[in-house]
């Protein structure tokens, strides 16, 4: 997605003051906000109105980079920078950075990340964790516990050919737990594929579950409990499909509040 000059955002889905990740379908009492994460040294962190694309939080990142994947949980946005291996935290409301809170995964470079309440692959945790994909050259997924704090499970993605730029962890109409990822980093342009996984790996369950909707390019994805949003990086737009991958339409997104670097 593309903010006037920042030039791409990974997202991730939040309800307004709740769950960063929303399993089920949410509330539609409270506004549903979409965070957006941009690429370059201004790494501008955004909240947009889903429904009708207004700005309505503006951060910088801090530490600033080349932004990637973003999520909240509760008051907290989790986010990741190319070229590291740490999971960031901001405070969602002031876009503090939140000291102690900070996550190391150990991996060389991060894309974006999804929320999993459950336990992953099933290691027994009570916490649930991250999926995170990787940005060093690999089609992998990995598995982060919040329990204990480590990466469990490292799993393939057989379809994306490296370098993807769009993961979202969510639970389908039949209660199966999954994995949604694009095929190829979306900065590259053209209409990208998103392909649906069993949370094990392999090849896609769902193999062209989402077709992007502007030939331009598409990057990230998120789930709000109901629809998937994917981002346009060239249309400063997000395009809205149903939970069985059928294009509903676009939302234009408004801004800036203000100069995310100033």
């Amino acid at each position: 997605m593309r903010i006037t000059n920042f030039p791409r955002l990974v997202l991730g889905v939040g309800a307004l003051g709740a769950l960063g990740f929303l399993s089920a379908t949410p509330s539609q009492a409270a506004p549903l906000e979409v965070w957006g994460n941009s690429a370059g040294s201004t790494n501008a962190i955004e909240g947009f109105n889903e429904a009708t694309g207004a700005l309505m939080d503006q951060f910088v990142g801090n530490p600033a980079g080349n932004g990637r994947g973003i999520v909240t949980i509760g008051n907290t946005l989790y986010y990741t920078i190319v070229g590291n291996g740490t999971i960031f935290a901001l405070n969602k409301t002031t876009g503090a950075p939140m000291p102690g809170s900070d996550l190391a995964t150990g991996q060389a470079s991060l894309a974006t990340i999804a929320y999993d309440p459950f336990n992953g692959p099933g290691e027994g945790t009570t916490k649930g964790g991250f999926w995170l994909g990787d940005y060093s050259g690999t089609n992998h997924a990995y598995f982060f516990d919040l329990g204990t704090s480590s990466i469990t499970h490292t799993i393939s993605l057989n379809s994306c050919t490296s370098f993807c730029d769009g993961l979202e962890f969510f639970v389908d109409g039949q209660g199966n737990h999954r994995l949604i990822s694009n095929e190829y980093d979306g900065g590259l342009g053209g209409a990208n594929t998103y392909d649906v996984y069993s949370i094990t790996g392999g090849a896609p369950v769902t193999p062209g579950f989402i077709k992007g909707n502007n030939a331009a390019g598409n990057t990230g994805i998120a789930f709000d409990g109901t629809d998937f949003f994917i981002s346009n990086i060239f249309s400063n737009t997000l395009s809205e499909y149903s939970s069985s991958g059928v294009y509903i339409g676009d939302i234009t997104l408004g801004g800036p509040m203000r100069r995310p670097d100033a």
